[in-house]
């Protein structure tokens, strides 16, 4: 008889007092079938490191491309929403807000079309950023930005008012931390124009800084705008028709004044389903359209003309499949939602990596329930100030958060991969893995000799 012995591994993880894991729960949901466990919501939870899913029998909101979450600091959920009626996490709407727009049948059509922010002046109640449409026949357009402040002890609407009215670039919501690490900069652009809004979150409040007209005109397509998690850089892809394709525009960002330089804008083949994403360590970028998905090295200008293809779907679900929107995990995997209603999604497992080796992975990440064609839109929480910026003003300081995930060999089971996910500007790693050996490498391999209970943490 073949004897299976158990490994165990503890994973301890040091971090600091002011962990924001605002957005370590992602919800993911589709109405219906009332006994049938594929309909309801699922929740991936990446409090563990690794994303873990749930079903949730009581959830019962469409969820479609429209699609927002937001946790507490401590990483409990708090509220999701599919751009219509806000839940919270006893899946009960929340007085003053709901029926926010005009309704599809299954959630908001609007790709990154709500968003939600924690409040730089409260622990106790969070933002809601959304559009609002209107219907022009044949065509449904933007024409304002609303906010909601819901406050977290009385789960109720407290304030509530209009940013701007005018009309804009379809979807495309999307934030980045200021550089004092505190306040929030939202960067919208005008419809068929290359003029920009820019507004500030503050403890006071959300505010018009000013505007900017920069780079050529940005016409309005499918599409989704993204922040480098190092805020430095800006990027809006917009899909247009099957004979113009897609635009992908790249600006330089100024955390500390806002301001946008135009670097460049390429056009590609495809329209329709397409999406786009930063590696972690800012390096990379990430895009695609339809079955197929590309690399750009942002720091060598041959790779926007020679594009690298990573990854094209061969095999196709029952439900169909196409790469759509993205959205970097607090895991450092980057996720791509499917561009039909389904059960699984795309992953690229190692994003800082290059080309192949990022470990691109088509319908690879199972969900519990049949999901939208939408995914949490996200703004990098855990971006701190630009030490001695003249923007650091708050006394803010970069204190080292330590995160990380592992990932356990399939074949050998003794080995380990440790994928360091810390922030604030850590540059020093030590890790202790339990049976007396050590590393001060930033994501190390590490094999272990024999069957044992093993403490690991990284500080």
């Amino acid at each position: 008889m073949k004897k299976h012995l158990i490994f165990y591994v503890v994973f301890l993880i040091y971090t600091n007092l002011n962990s924001q894991r605002y957005d370590f729960n992602w919800v993911f949901g589709y109405a219906g079938g009332q006994e049938d466990t594929r309909w309801g919501t699922s929740i991936v939870d990446f409090n563990s490191g690794n994303p873990i899913v749930t079903y949730q029998d009581k959830g019962r909101m469409y969820i479609y491309e429209a699609n927002a979450s937001i946790s507490n600091k401590s990483g409990e959920l708090q509220y999701y929403t599919n751009g219509y009626d806000v839940e919270d996490a006893s899946f009960k709407k929340v007085q003053g807000a709901t029926d926010l727009g005009i309704r599809y049948s299954d959630g908001l059509h609007e790709p990154q079309g709500v968003m939600f922010v924690n409040n730089p002046n409260s622990d106790f109640s969070e933002y809601l950023f959304y559009i609002n449409i209107v219907l022009s026949s044949p065509y449904f357009y933007v024409i304002d930005l609303n906010y909601l402040l819901i406050d977290n002890i009385s789960k109720k609407t407290i304030k509530k008012g209009n940013v701007i009215h005018d009309t804009l670039n379809s979807g495309c919501l999307t934030a980045c931390k200021h550089a004092n690490g505190k306040d929030y900069w939202i960067i919208l652009n005008k419809q068929n124009t290359n003029l920009f809004y820019k507004f500030i979150l503050t403890s006071e409040g959300i505010m018009l800084k000013d505007t900017q007209s920069v780079g050529p005109k940005i016409k309005e397509g499918y599409g989704q705008a993204v922040f480098s998690p190092n805020g430095e850089y800006f990027a809006l892809l917009d899909a247009i028709t099957f004979s113009e394709g897609l635009y992908i525009n790249l600006y330089k960002f100024n955390r500390c004044n806002g301001e946008l330089e135009f670097l460049r804008r390429d056009n590609y083949p495809t329209s329709s389903f397409s999406g786009i994403s930063f590696s972690p360590n800012s390096t990379y970028l990430y895009y695609s359209e339809q079955k197929n998905l590309y690399q750009i090295d942002l720091q060598k200008q041959e790779s926007f003309i020679n594009l690298n293809l990573i990854d094209t779907i061969e095999s196709q679900t029952q439900w169909g499949s196409q790469y759509n929107l993205h959205q970097l995990g607090p895991d450092g995997r980057i996720y791509i939602s499917n561009a039909y209603s389904n059960f699984v999604m795309h992953v690229i497992g190692k994003p800082d990596e290059v080309s192949k080796n990022s470990l691109p992975r088509s319908n690879s990440f199972a969900l519990k329930t049949l999901g939208g064609y939408g995914i949490p839109n996200m703004p990098n929480y855990r971006l701190g100030p630009i030490d001695g910026s003249l923007c650091d003003t708050l006394g803010i300081d970069n204190i080292p958060w330590a995160w990380w995930r592992h990932d356990q060999d399939t074949i050998d089971y003794l080995n380990f991969e440790f994928t360091d996910l810390s922030a604030y500007e850590v540059t020093e790693w030590i890790w202790s893995f339990g049976d007396g050996i050590s590393s001060t490498i930033k994501s190390p391999m590490h094999r272990y000799t024999k069957n044992g209970i093993y403490s690991v943490c990284n500080r």
